[in-house]
């Protein structure tokens, strides 16, 4: 048997090597099937719902760590772009999601805040972002200060209810 190896083209499989145009945004490590893609008609993929969990690989940390879309990201594609998600801390059922366009009020947010979308728990790790934040186009030809850039947290709540707060996490759209 021939197998593929890592940074080789596999030819002759059923997709060929365009995979963006089956996956949400492989570029940012979202590998869920677009929905009425090939991928998504014939069932293939390990990740079919989009309520979780997202597998990500790695060890559970003391606070909710690697983000989807990867922190800092420039080439995130806003049609694609409804979820968001993360590895959950370790041994922590709940989380507490915050999303905004303004650092300072994501980093200062409370469930009382604006920037409160909700509670994540029975260990999924995938949040839906409201319709009211919108996620928009923005383009890598725009002028970086006219860039949306979005904002988001992940606060973890231990079995004894301490909230351990989480980074704040950023991308932008094209």
């Amino acid at each position: 048997a021939t197998w593929p190896i890592q940074g080789s083209t596999v030819k002759n499989n059923l997709f060929g090597d365009d995979t963006q145009s089956f996956v949400q945004d492989s570029n940012n490590n979202d590998f869920r099937p677009v929905r009425g893609s090939r991928a998504a008609n014939f069932g293939i993929g390990p990740y079919l719902k989009t309520n979780g969990p997202y597998w990500i690989p790695g060890r559970e940390e003391e606070k909710a760590s690697d983000p989807v879309p990867p922190t800092g990201s420039e080439t995130v594609i806003a049609q694609r772009r409804r979820h968001v998600m993360w590895r959950n801390a370790y041994n922590c059922d709940k989380h507490q999601v915050y999303f905004g366009t303004s650092k300072e009020d994501v980093t200062s947010a409370d469930k009382n805040s604006d920037t409160f979308i909700g509670v994540v728990s029975n260990r999924r790790n995938i949040k839906l972002i409201p319709p009211e934040w919108k996620v928009m186009p923005g383009g890598s030809d725009m002028p970086e200060e006219e860039r949306t850039v979005y904002y988001w947290r992940v606060d973890a709540v231990t079995e004894s209810g301490e909230v351990v707060k989480g980074d704040v996490w950023s991308f932008s759209t094209i």
